[in-house]
C-alpha cells in the first residue's frame, strides 16, 4: 500500500491522531476536574493530583452536607417542640382568660357587688375631688 517514507508518514499521522484524541480527552477531564474544584489554576496540576483533590474536596463537602442535614433535622425537631410548647401556652392562656371572664361575670352578677355600687361611686367622686 505505502512505500518507505509514505508508510512512516502514515504511521506517524495515525499515532499523532491518537495522541491528539487522547490529549483532547485528557483536557476535557482536566477541565471537568478544575470546574469541580472551582480552581482555574488546577489545569496545570497532574491529572492524578487533580483527581485526588476532587475526591478529597468531594468527601469534605459530603461531610459538611451531612453535618448541615443533621443540624437542619435538629432545628426542625426543635421547631416542632417549640410549636407544641406554643400551642400548650396558648391553650393555657385561653383557659386562664375564660376563667377570668367567668369570675368577672360572677362578681358583676353578685348581690354584694350590686349593693356596694353606690358606695364605690361615692368613693370615686371623693378621690377625684382630693388635691
Amino acid at each position: 500500500m505505502f512505500n518507505g517514507p509514505e508508510r512512516r508518514q502514515h504511521v506517524a499521522s495515525v499515532q499523532l491522531r491518537q495522541l491528539t484524541e487522547q490529549r483532547e480527552r485528557e483536557m476535557q477531564e482536566r477541565l471537568r476536574l478544575a470546574i469541580a474544584l472551582d480552581d482555574p489554576n488546577a489545569m496545570a496540576d497532574r491529572l492524578d493530583d487533580l483527581a485526588e483533590r476532587v475526591e478529597r474536596v468531594t468527601a469534605e463537602r459530603r461531610r459538611e452536607r451531612d453535618r448541615l442535614n443533621a443540624e437542619a433535622e435538629a432545628m426542625a425537631a426543635e421547631g416542632a417542640r417549640l410549636r407544641e410548647d406554643l400551642a400548650t401556652a396558648r391553650a393555657e392562656r385561653d383557659a386562664a382568660q375564660r376563667w377570668g371572664a367567668t369570675r368577672e361575670a360572677e362578681l358583676l352578677a353578685s348581690t354584694s357587688w350590686r349593693v356596694t355600687a353606690p358606695l364605690r361611686a361615692v368613693s370615686r367622686v371623693v378621690r377625684r375631688l382630693r388635691p
